[in-house]
């Protein structure tokens, strides 16, 4: 999927409805289309009471959020590929939706903007803490208006206060996906790395003569060497799995609480971090401990396997940072 930026007129349907998105979109931007689709919904509520300067403006933001919808298209794979590791059409979408959030709460009427900036005081809490200026500031703002006798007569003040706590809030969020992505593009790099690592040890181990990088398990009839660093591996994935397991369990659902499904690249790091940990552990502890049997081998590596633990450990506290950064608050204030 693609969408071009340089939004043209939007070709809306001849009923004026909001355009339908493809069935092929992706999850991803499903959450783009549902956020675009409820700004839309907004200015055409503003619109039925707007007067001829805002109902100008409001059309201009029905057309340019219908245009977001209408310009998201397929693509091949290699597009679509380097789409999912840069992410630069999905953010910048994104940060066009931002804009226009903070465009539609100055085309609001004095009687909606108090409603307005009631939703950007809930949005808030994520990303500004409550003792925050500005938050403190728009919420005194909106607790004056509500009690006057005439809260339009306050509009303009809120109407400041609001997109204010808006633009800062919409930047924290952008800051936090991107830091998301770079995150997440540095774990699959990992993956890879450790997996061509385990690839280079099974090389090493079948084309060295006289040497091995595992010694041979101390039976009468041993296995292959290689099938002796199959096993090692296998049950590093074993342990890989038993530590990633708690990680998947605690995945929150929605792409905008869990950005680029963090979780997921965790368990995928641990799964191929896992294998080779098993086997350098092995190597550097098998001569000593003299492993007689399969089950000793198999024991220590789910262990080693397990242990991959503390190489991911960083990697697992900076994804929790971001999905908890991400989630909304239980309790916003009112």
């Amino acid at each position: 999927m693609t969408i071009r930026l340089a939004l043209e007129p939007a070709r809306l349907p001849h009923d004026g409805s909001f355009p339908k998105l493809s069935w092929k979109a992706p999850g991803r931007w499903l959450d783009v289309y549902v956020r675009a689709q409820s700004l839309w919904w907004s200015a055409d509520r503003m619109a039925t009471t707007a007067d001829a300067t805002r109902l100008a403006g409001l059309e201009e933001v029905k057309n340019v959020l219908a245009a977001v919808a209408e310009q998201i298209l397929p693509t091949r794979l290699l597009p679509r590929i380097r789409l999912w590791w840069s992410a630069t059409p999905i953010e910048a979408a994104w940060g066009l939706l931002h804009d226009i959030e903070e465009r539609l709460v100055s085309l609001a009427s004095d009687e909606d903007v108090v409603s307005e900036a009631a939703k950007a005081l809930e949005h808030a809490p994520p990303f500004l803490k409550p003792d925050d200026e500005r938050v403190r500031y728009l919420r005194e703002t909106l607790e004056n208006a509500r009690a006057a006798a005439d809260p339009a007569a306050h509009a303009a003040t809120v109407r400041t206060a609001a997109i204010a706590v808006l633009a800062v809030t919409h930047e924290a969020s952008d800051m936090l996906h991107r830091q998301a992505r770079t995150l997440r593009n540095r774990m699959l790099g990992a993956s890879v790395v450790s997996l061509l690592a385990v690839g280079i040890a099974f090389a090493a181990q079948a084309v060295l003569p006289d040497g091995q990088l595992l010694l041979d398990v101390g039976t009468p009839d041993p296995p292959h060497r290689m099938a002796v660093l199959g096993l090692v591996a296998l049950s590093g994935l074993i342990g890989a799995v038993i530590s990633a397991l708690p990680v998947m369990a605690a995945m929150p659902a929605g792409y905008r609480r869990n950005p680029y499904a963090l979780p997921v690249q965790q368990a995928l790091l641990k799964l191929c971090t896992g294998p080779l940990t098993a086997i350098v552990g092995i190597a550097l502890v098998s001569s000593d401990l003299g492993l007689h049997n399969t089950g000793q081998l198999v024991s220590l590596s789910v262990v080693f396997g397990t242990a991959q633990h503390v190489l991911t450990r960083i990697a697992d506290q900076k994804a929790a940072q971001l999905t908890n950064a991400a989630a909304p608050a239980s309790t916003p204030p009112s």
